[in-house]
């Protein structure tokens, strides 16, 4: 059992919620908006791993 894709999917999540966290406090206050977009960096990182996999998991 090979763990990329699992890999693969912690390593765009680290780095989006670091894009979101920094560009949060680039924004000062109005950074609270992109509060909504981190909420679903999971989800993002997910879409994106299941694209470039073609949706095929494999026994994650």
């Amino acid at each position: 059992m090979t763990h990329k894709p699992l890999i693969a999917y912690f390593t765009i999540l680290v780095l989006l919620c670091v894009g979101f966290i920094v560009g949060a406090k680039m924004m000062g206050e109005q950074g609270m908006y992109l509060a909504q977009g981190y909420m679903l960096t999971p989800a993002l990182a997910a879409l994106i791993i299941a694209w470039r996999t073609k949706f095929m998991f494999g026994n994650l």
